[in-house]
């Protein structure tokens, strides 16, 4: 997918998700950063140029194409911010931007999924690659598509459907109560 639709979907997926620990805007404002910051590292870094026939194409690696790769690259931006904002005396809440940190990662990784290139996963101590769907990149149906579902994840977690976790979470006390 292209990189603009990986920041819309990943920011989709964390503001939802951040609207549980939060409110919308503070959720939406890491959302954004961490999109934007572990997206950009995701792909700057984890592309290599190969050099064939038809010139210089970008080829993934999985040093940073690889479900725990893309964990701990997160995590380390969770902890840049924590650690920016910490020396401004801007504390951020350290619980949704850890959460993030963790899951952008592997939301970009599940766009990556569905393209020709695919993800890395380590079997028998070499990387093969993995895809869903050989999708193309640069597919404009498919990126419009998920981009669309992207802003409708953050149009649900402003809405305040966020809140169907706390819902789920006290359906689950009740029934630890009653079992």
């Amino acid at each position: 997918m292209k990189l603009m639709v990986h920041y819309i979907f990943s920011t989709g997926i964390l503001s939802l998700i951040n609207s549980y620990f939060t409110g919308f805007f503070r959720g939406f404002s890491i959302a954004v950063i961490m999109s934007f910051l572990g997206n950009t590292v995701i792909d700057h870094f984890g592309h290599k140029r190969k050099i064939t026939k038809y010139g210089l194409i970008p080829v993934r690696s999985p040093s940073t194409h690889s479900f725990e790769n893309s964990i701990i690259i997160g995590l380390s931006i969770s902890f840049f911010i924590i650690l920016i904002m910490y020396i401004f005396n801007n504390l951020v809440p350290i619980t949704i931007t850890v959460i993030s940190g963790i899951l952008v990662g592997p939301s970009h990784l599940f766009l990556d999924a569905f393209t020709q290139g695919g993800i890395y996963i380590k079997s028998k101590k070499h990387w093969r690659r993995f895809a869903i769907a050989h999708l193309r990149y640069n597919n404009k149906i498919i990126n419009a598509t998920t981009a669309f579902f992207g802003i409708f994840l953050i149009i649900i977690s402003f809405s305040g459907f966020g809140v169907i976790f706390l819902y789920i979470k006290d359906v689950f006390n009740y029934l630890s109560l009653i079992f």
